[in-house]
């Protein structure tokens, strides 16, 4: 009598068991959960459940059979040995059939030396899903290109050149203007006006900033124009002169 009851309560519990299985397979086929549907189709079709529940569940196993889609990935540029597949955060082997439910699934491969491969698609029931990832090697970063040199200008040398010249002019208009000057004053010497011997010694002032002028000038133009142009963001401070600049001169008393 023990062992009738020990035997009732067990076949009371496995029909319960396939009762709520039966339940269960049919809310996860209606969600799109085939894989966990087919489980639970698989636990209410075995021996010793109802016939009336293994009526159903038997068919709808061999329909998800075929309503279950298959996803196969395909790699180009990289052997699949050296890649890691992940579909929907598992992974899983590139080049075999991959059963997955009817939905969106997000594919995401990566490969040293390779670009990531990102790819979200869709999979509809009874339809296979061949996916080609074709992965390209990372692109090494391009070399920074050296700006153009500054353009040298030629302006400032060319100006102070020409100042130089004018002042060199200057020099040998003067001094030779007051040198002839100075020869008249010998006639009159030393009782000469003190206008024409002022006038003497201005052309000479005059000859020695001219000079000193000139030369400068030209020392300045020479050094602008041999040396390397400056950077973008420095400053040419260009000098200048002024009356009371020494510098060699002639220098003559009376």
């Amino acid at each position: 009598m023990l062992l009738t009851s020990r035997g009732g309560l067990a076949d009371t519990t496995l029909k319960q068991q396939c009762i709520e299985a039966h339940t269960q397979a049919q809310e996860a086929r209606q969600n799109s959960k085939l894989r966990q549907a087919r489980e639970h189709l698989n636990r209410c079709a075995q021996t010793g459940c109802p016939a009336l529940v293994k009526n159903d569940c038997g068919p709808w196993l061999n329909e998800l059979a075929e309503q279950i889609p298959k996803l196969r990935v395909e790699l180009v540029g990289v052997e699949a040995s050296k890649a890691l597949l992940k579909l929907d955060g598992e992974k899983i082997a590139a080049g075999t059939e991959v059963e997955i439910d009817p939905g969106e699934h997000k594919l995401q491969i990566e490969a040293s030396g390779y670009e990531p491969f990102r790819q979200t698609f869709q999979a509809e029931a009874g339809k296979p899903v061949n996916l080609r990832a074709e992965l390209k090697p990372k692109s090494e970063p391009a070399p920074l290109e050296e700006p153009p040199p500054p353009s040298r200008s030629r302006v400032a040398p060319l100006v102070l050149g020409g100042v130089g010249l004018v002042g060199l002019g200057l020099f040998t208009y003067l001094g030779l203007s007051g040198k002839a000057q100075e020869n008249d004053l010998k006639a009159c010497k030393p009782f000469c006006e003190q206008s024409r011997v002022d006038a003497v010694s201005q052309r000479y002032l005059g000859a020695n900033i001219g000079l000193g002028v000139g030369v400068v000038a030209l020392g300045v133009a020479t050094y602008l124009w041999f040396r390397k142009p400056p950077p973008p963001q420095s400053t040419v401070v260009v000098p200048w002169l002024a009356p009371g600049v020494s510098g060699l001169g002639l220098e003559r008393s009376f």
